[in-house]
Order: structure tokens, then sequence, then C-alpha cells
């Protein structure tokens, strides 16, 4: 048995050297021009894979970038500036429709990010606005309406393509550039030293670039927490899945309590542990419940993988297909693993109410999806990036684009949530809540008030 260890560890290590897992880092394109010739290249690599290797397609072939590939081609661009070619590949992104297909690396900008946007603004219905306090020559809610001679309409619809939701929609774009347009936007100049405004009212303004974005003043705590809104009511924020939280103490206190309604605010919860999710909503159903991981049969990645990516990919299938041996099975899409799991004997009774956004994702939505399907949860905020039968995860190896070198996460499984769904985007809540210019300068949390005018308005029928 020993030795058998010993050959399998010894295979590894090998494995590891000949795919190059311990090889340098890829070096940046030596020329700092970015032509489309290039651009087309990465594109149609990364076409190549998302249509023979991605789980996007698990079923069947539903994602191609040929109409982004052709847009681009027929363009009269000639050269494109990093911020450009970066958010084109974000368009790419969006188009494939899985949150999890992201950017690990730019090297191309890896030099560049030391001068940003000087104010702190917000996307408000489609309009930009200074929201900040630090500016002393711009007032607090102006609307700016053009930033180095582009129209901020036009502005807006290229930093939307930064990122991608589950299933194709802009909520996670759309809360990402609510919440840190200063960013985006120094990324799409390719961060200038310089920015000219105009604001609504025609005037110009000469702003010179700063080192550190302005931020919000409060930042937004990373742990769990527990509030007692009323008697009746608890608010319990979840940031993110810690593998660390006890969620079985939290729900002895909430039952201790005697709590009626429970208000669980999955804002801003991009994901985590996997099997802290599970232990949350453990609590929450009264019956069992499960997932699955597909490993789609006719999907081949491992071609278009780099070297570090073949090593995970490698290690994945050891994974599942022995660690997880007793739980796989043969379907028609792939083999796949099932993983079911009960309720927990600190069970809440209560009335349930859901509050999300478009950074709600990952993790975050197998609990959406779970309540969906299971309890009578009140909905209540924006659509979720994440989506509602699942996702693309289990393993997320890396590809390197030929021409740009950027590096992506490339998930090469799918992760089963209803399997008879086939509602790929995030769930839209019952009840949608937008901001207004007032509501954002006065920090109002509306989301929040309209939750707890639910609650009363259950309390008094």
């Amino acid at each position: 048995m020993r030795y058998t260890i010993l050959s399998i560890v010894l295979l590894i290590a090998v494995f590891l050297l000949f795919t190059g897992f311990f090889a340098a880092a890829e070096k940046p394109p030596i020329s700092n021009k970015l032509s489309k010739s290039g651009l087309l290249s990465d594109l149609r690599f990364l076409d190549s894979a998302v249509r023979t290797g991605h789980p996007v397609n698990y079923k069947a072939q539903l994602v191609t970038l040929r109409p982004l590939i052709d847009s681009v081609r027929n363009s009269d661009m000639d050269s494109l500036t990093k911020g450009e070619y970066r958010f084109i590949i974000g368009k790419a992104l969006s188009m494939i429709g899985c949150i999890h297909t992201s950017l690990e690396s730019n090297p191309m900008l890896s030099s560049d990010q030391h001068a940003y946007f000087p104010l702190r603004v917000n996307l408000i219905a489609g309009h930009l606005y200074y929201t900040g306090t630090s500016s002393t020559i711009v007032k607090r809610g102006a609307e700016i309406t053009e930033i180095n001679g582009m129209p901020v309409s036009k502005l807006l619809g290229q930093l939307r393509n930064y990122a991608a939701s589950d299933g194709g929609t802009d909520a996670f774009s759309s809360q990402y550039l609510h919440a840190m347009a200063g960013q985006l936007i120094a990324l799409y100049f390719t961060y200038p030293k310089q920015y000219k405004l105009r604001l609504s009212d025609g005037k110009m303004l000469s702003l010179t670039s700063v080192n550190d974005p302005e931020t919000d003043k409060v930042k937004a705590d990373d742990q769990v927490s527990v509030r007692s809104l009323n008697a009746s009511t608890t608010l319990l924020k979840i940031p993110t899945f810690s593998s660390n939280e006890d969620f079985a103490d939290i729900f002895k206190t909430i039952n201790s309590l005697h709590v009626q309604n429970l208000v669980i605010d999955l804002r801003g919860n991009t994901g985590g542990d996997r099997d802290a999710a599970v232990a949350l909503f453990s609590h929450l159903v009264n019956n069992s419940f499960s997932y699955q991981i597909l490993q789609p049969k006719q999907l081949h990645p491992y071609a278009f993988l780099n070297g570090k990516g073949k090593t995970y990919y490698v290690l994945s299938f050891i994974k599942y297909n022995i660690g997880n041996f007793f739980k796989g099975k043969r379907t028609p899409l792939g083999r796949s693993f099932s993983y079911a799991f009960k309720s927990s004997k600190e069970l809440y009774k209560g009335h349930l109410f859901v509050l999300t956004d478009g950074f709600t994702a990952s993790s975050a939505t197998m609990v959406t999806s779970w309540l969906k399907q299971h309890t009578n949860a009140v909905f209540v905020g924006r659509q979720s990036g994440g989506g509602y039968n699942g996702n693309d995860g289990g393993s997320f190896p890396l590809i390197t684009l030929p021409c740009s070198k950027m590096v992506l996460r490339f998930p090469v499984y799918r992760l089963i949530l209803d399997p008879g769904s086939e509602k790929r985007d995030g769930i839209i809540p019952d009840h949608l809540v937008e901001y207004n210019l007032e509501d954002v300068l006065s920090g109002k949390d509306k989301d929040l008030e309209k939750a707890s005018t639910l609650i009363e308005a259950t309390s008094v029928h």
C-alpha cells in the first residue's frame, strides 16, 4: 500500500513538471501596439474553447462568439488601446454568460494601474452622477455627461462589458458599474493622467487622476451579522460564505428569540465555500435537498488549457472520479456526481424574506435557488448575477489567450441545482427595488425598507 501511494505521488509530480505547473509566468506581449488581427486571434481561440470545451454548452451548442468576431472583423478599427481591447474581451465574457469565466490576469495593464478617476460616481437609472464628498469643484449630485470627449451614454454601454452574469444578463455588470464606475472609467481610458468632463449644465472641467480611487466611507464588513429589527424580526446579513461560520449556533440564538420574520441579506455576496451555503440552507428547509456536478461527455477543454490549467483539470478529475467515485453515475449528458443533504435539527420555521442584487452569485445563488424550490421565501431587490438552475464550476482551470496573453478562469464542469429547469439567469425578485439619486445621496436602504413594509402587511393579515 505504501509503495502504491508513493507511485501515485511520483506520477503526479512528473505530470506537474510535464504540464509546466512550475514554469515561470507567461510574459506580456513585447509590443504595446494592439492590433485588430491580434484581437481576432484571441477571440477565435476563445470561441473554439467555448464551443468545444465550456460547460455553458453542456446540453447543446448554444453559445458562440462568432457574431462578435464578425463585428470586429467588419469594423473600421485599425488599432486599439489597452482599455478598448480589455472591454471587447469583456464583451466576449458577457456573451458566454458564465459568471465564473473571468479574467485572472492581464499582463498588458500590470504596470498601468496607478492613475485613477478622481471622483466617486454611481450609475443611477442610466445616468452618471458624482456621489462622493471629496471634490471642492464638483457639486455633490452633479450629472456627468461626457468624459474625455466621449458621451457618457456611449461610454456606459462599453463599461457594461466588463464582466459576465450567468445566463447572459447584465445583472452583475450593472451592479459592478454602479459600485465601481470610477475604476472602470480609468480602466477604459487606460489610466490617463488627466480627465476632461462635461456636466449636464454645460460646464467643462479638467481634473487630475489620483493614486487611490475615492470609495465609500463605510467599508462593508465581511463577517456574518445578526441584528434584531424589532421584537419579531431579525436581519441575518451574509457578505460571503466562509468555512469558519457556525450557522448552527446562529440559528440556535434566532430560535431562542422566537423570531417570526427572518430577513436574509445576500446582497454583495459573490459566493465562497459551498459547504457553508449548504449549512445555511439546512436550517431553512424541512426536507432533503441536493445538487449535482456534471462532467459533460461531449466537451473536451483539455487542449485549450495552459500548463497550470491542465494540472488543475487532471487533479479535479482525480478528485471527482476517484475521491467521489461512489457519488457518480453515467447519464446521457456525462458522468454526474450527486450530493444530497438533510435539514438541520436547529430548524427555522418562520417567514423568510431574501435581499438580492447583481452581486448575489455562485454559492449564494445555490441558496436562493433552493429557497425558490423548497420554501415560500419572498425575494426583494434586484436580479441576482448567479443562475437559478446552476452555474459552471466544480473546477476552474486556466487558459491563456494567444496574442494578449490574458489569462482566463475557464470552468469545466456544470453545477446543477434544478435539473427540471431551463432558467440559466438569476432569479428576478418578487419585489424589484430601484434607487434614484436622492436615495443614494441620503444612504437609504430601500430594499430593507421594502422588506419591512411587506412584513408589516403580513403581520396585519
